[in-house]
């Protein structure tokens, strides 16, 4: 049987009873995860599930489909619960043990617009290890131990990481997968669920009076899919999204709430007498992808009630994963390692204009290692970077991220030259400087507003097709622009390897934009033949930033730092007024540098100049 019951506008509510028969018994379920299973799964960053035709994989699709579900959410008829079990599933603890509900019973009473359905789960699923050879592990031992550790990943946060990585060692090492195997009945929890039609509450009430002895804990779980509900609040003020939410952490503010940036839905909880409220997202490849809450509370009570209020959002700024796909050689010997500072200058003003950013740096990490983090970003809008020699990088990230964002946009040097280049793997390609292109890119993408209209962008219209926008203007007034988000750069990586290389800790900072020459060996297609320049105080302001993170020598970026040398002196004087001490370099030009510029420099700490 098959139960739907309409919400407001075009949401609904739905109950299968046959959403836990006749599938995979195979799960990867991470240890960590609000069902408490205990196990956790192998990671496989590569193999990603593809998108559906009308969104991400349903519930049935993914490892975890054996388990029988409860009320599901939909939003124009597409649901929205990927791995996740939805509203108001039982599982129950029997020391370390976990008993799942592997299938149930529905009977409905609708009078009017008011639903009342109850789901009579039968608790007979047990995990379960099994080899190579698809037979399970029957050792007590093997299970007393894995189900402790399981637990023990429940509730010790700071034993989570070590953990994990320990149990997917020993599966790849030995080729263990989970799986759900039919056991004794333990009980039947009869849960029912009343709503309204047109409106948005569900009244959840537990029947737990024939829950029998030797059950130490009955959790109930509400949870839907990680890629859709991809943003944490709660009454007392937290706000969080993506890695920052955790695995299964209590939740102590009076109510908490999931909400989905992208269909613009929400669902809320709040506490409950007598149960602990806990809170978990993860997304993990193609088998973890659930978000939500689960009730924990003591056997006794004969039964237990909440609700579910389910409501439409506001909407709200996008959140943004800027990629920079740089992968560092084994054998790299170049001491141009820098932290990227483009990016981290985007990062800056969308942060600033509310934004929800993060930036990944690949620079120190594998392919499948920054893939795995690009996808729990789990991001609306994804940017990377682009230089010549990332392009294949590039368009890699380009094909693995594409149905896992809501739009995709390349910038930097190689799209502004070769804006032609990306048109088949990106929905947006910004050219010239991008810190106020960036911003024009996300209000029309949230305003549903023309993307032809923001100046400096390359649309695609359709696959090999484009549109331009108009050129944008070079930001006159570089002193408005917001230092770099340093603190979103694997900082600590890179004063390790320069230290380690050259010792000495070195980074960049940009004091101009453009160069007025014209070299025949130089390209500046992004920054122009304009020669602005910042404040001398401004710049040693973000000297100090650079500084405080533990780096002890810069690079100055710009493209001719030396070209008015009053400048420069008024640079150097405020670097010895404030009494900073590092050491620094520079490019320079022969014929933009003289002897009194050169002494004022080197008091400064200057060590090298490059012409």
């Amino acid at each position: 049987m098959k139960v739907t019951i309409p919400l407001a506008g075009d949401l609904a509510l739905v109950i299968d009873d046959r959403s836990g028969r006749g599938l995979d018994d195979r799960c990867g379920r991470n240890a960590g995860a609000a069902r408490g299973d205990g196990d956790p799964a192998p990671r496989d960053p590569v193999a990603q599930p593809r998108p559906t035709e009308r969104g991400y994989p349903t519930g049935r699709r993914y490892p975890t489909g054996r388990l029988q579900r409860g009320l599901l959410l939909l939003d124009g008829g597409q649901e929205l619960a990927e791995e996740g079990v939805g509203f108001g599933v039982p599982v129950l603890k029997r020391g370390v043990q976990t008993v799942f509900p592997g299938a149930m019973e529905l009977t409905v009473q609708s009078a009017g617009p008011d639903w009342e359905v109850t789901a009579a789960y039968r608790m007979d699923l047990v995990e379960r290890l099994a080899g190579r050879e698809g037979r399970s592990l029957r050792p007590r031992l093997l299970y007393a131990v894995k189900d402790s550790l399981a637990a023990a990943h429940r509730r010790v946060p700071a034993l989570r990481g070590p953990l994990t990585a320990a149990s997917s060692a020993l599966r790849r090492r030995f080729g263990w997968v989970t799986t759900f195997e039919q056991t004794e009945l333990v009980a039947i929890v009869p849960v029912t669920y009343s709503a309204r039609a047109g409106g948005g509450r569900v009244s959840v009430a537990v029947d737990l009076s024939d829950v029998p002895a030797g059950i130490t804990e009955i959790v109930l779980m509400n949870e839907l899919g990680a890629h859709h509900f991809d943003r944490y609040a709660d009454s007392a003020g937290a706000a969080l999204s993506g890695a920052e939410i955790g695995t299964w952490d209590e939740v102590t503010a009076p109510s908490a709430s999931f909400a989905s940036h992208r269909r613009r839905v929400s669902f809320t909880l709040a506490q409950a007498p007598a149960a602990r409220l806990s809170r978990g997202r993860e997304l993990i490849g193609s088998r973890l992808a659930w978000a939500g809450f689960g009730y924990s509370l003591a056997p006794g009570p004969p039964s237990f009630t909440y609700e579910v209020r389910i409501e439409r959002t506001g909407v709200a700024p996008s959140s943004v994963l800027l990629i920079y796909p740089f992968f560092r050689r084994s054998l790299d010997r170049s001491r141009f390692r820098f932290p990227p500072l483009g990016p981290a200058y985007i990062a800056a003003s969308l942060r600033k204009a509310g934004h929800a950013v993060r930036l990944l740096d690949c620079t120190f990490l594998s392919r499948g290692q920054a893939l795995e983090l690009a996808l729990a970003a789990a991001a609306d809008v994804v940017g990377i970077y682009c230089m010549a020699t990332m392009l294949d990088d590039c368009l890699w990230f380009t094909r693995q991220l594409r149905g896992h964002c809501d739009l995709l946009v390349v910038g930097g040097p190689l799209p502004t030259c070769r804006p032609e280049a990306f048109l088949d793997d990106v929905d947006v390609i910004v050219r010239g400087e991008g810190e106020q292109t960036m911003l024009g890119v996300l209000a029309a993408h949230e305003s549903g507003a023309d993307m032809r209209a923001v100046p400096g962008v390359v649309c695609r219209t359709a696959p090999g097709a484009a549109a331009a926008g108009s050129p944008r203007a070079f930001a006159p007034d570089l002193d408005a622009i917001p230092n770099p988000a340093r603190d979103l750069l694997p900082n600590a990586s890179y004063i390790r390897h320069g230290r380690r290389r050259d010792g000495r800790a070195v980074t960049t900072v940009m004091s101009t934009r453009g160069c007025p020459f014209a070299c025949d060996f130089c390209s500046n297609v992004v920054f122009g033949s304009s020669y602005r320049v910042r404040s001398p105080g401004n710049v040693v302001d973000e000297i100090q930033e650079a500084l405080a993170l533990g780096y002890d020598h810069i690079a100055f970026a710009d493209d001719v730092f030396t070209l008015r040398r009053e400048r420069v002196a008024q640079i150097c004087d405020e670097i010895e007024r404030r009494g900073l001490r590092f050491t620094w370099e520079c490019l320079g030009r022969v014929d933009a540098l003289d002897h009194a510029t050169a002494l004022a420099m080197k008091r400064a700490g200057c060590t090298t100049v490059f012409f």
